[in-house]
């Protein structure tokens, strides 16, 4: 962690915090913005302090960031696990890019204060943790209201045709040629929207 970064962590005088992991832990200048809806923008939790991946790995950072309520991560580093997630209860705005390692969503368990999930790279069997999550939580807000799923493969939608669940904005994006807008119709949502890009 550098040294800038610890003593804004160290001196933090809010109960609320945001992490960012990047490479190095050098703090990022600008945070792109996924969601359609100018509420949900305004709602993001963007990182007030950085982090590097192996900082994670040293429990006198760990101890000392589960002293504050982190409600948002937002994570730019290529990681192997994303299990120390699930060490944050009050997470609200989960951002993963890179998400290349990504096999499952069993992170969410338990976040059932998590409002926005944007992951990119995922390769999933199903989002059947998401519509756990959804059904289990009692969050004022609503629980993970907004997803967007960046060139993510996913194999199985089908909970969506048993299970009845709703998001405010269900996102996807996928290279140009993928031509699967027509199989996230099953997907019920204020804003559904299916992208393609040039890569």
């Amino acid at each position: 962690m550098i040294t800038t970064e610890r003593e804004k962590l160290q001196s933090n005088d809010s109960e609320y915090l945001s992490l960012g992991i990047t490479p190095g832990g050098v703090p990022r200048t600008t945070v792109g913005i996924p969601w359609e809806a100018t509420a949900h923008a305004f709602n993001m939790r963007t990182p007030k302090v950085y982090l590097a991946p192996e900082d994670l790995a040293d429990e006198e950072i760990m101890v000392l960031l589960e002293s504050y309520k982190v409600i948002g991560c937002y994570i730019w580093a290529p990681l192997d696990d994303y299990g120390f997630l699930a060490r944050f209860q009050d997470l609200e705005d989960i951002n993963i890019k890179n998400g290349d390692a990504i096999r499952d969503l069993e992170f969410l368990s338990g976040l059932f204060e998590c409002r926005m999930l944007y992951l990119q790279n995922a390769k999933l069997k199903n989002l059947n943790e998401i519509v756990d999550v959804k059904k289990n939580s009692k969050a004022m807000f609503g629980c993970l209201r907004c997803i967007g799923l960046d060139n993510c493969e996913v194999e199985d939608l089908s909970v969506f045709d048993t299970e009845k669940v709703s998001f405010s904005e269900f996102l996807v994006w996928k290279p140009e040629g993928s031509n699967e807008g027509d199989r996230w119709r099953v997907v019920s949502a204020g804003k559904r929207r299916y992208y393609e890009y040039k890569e």
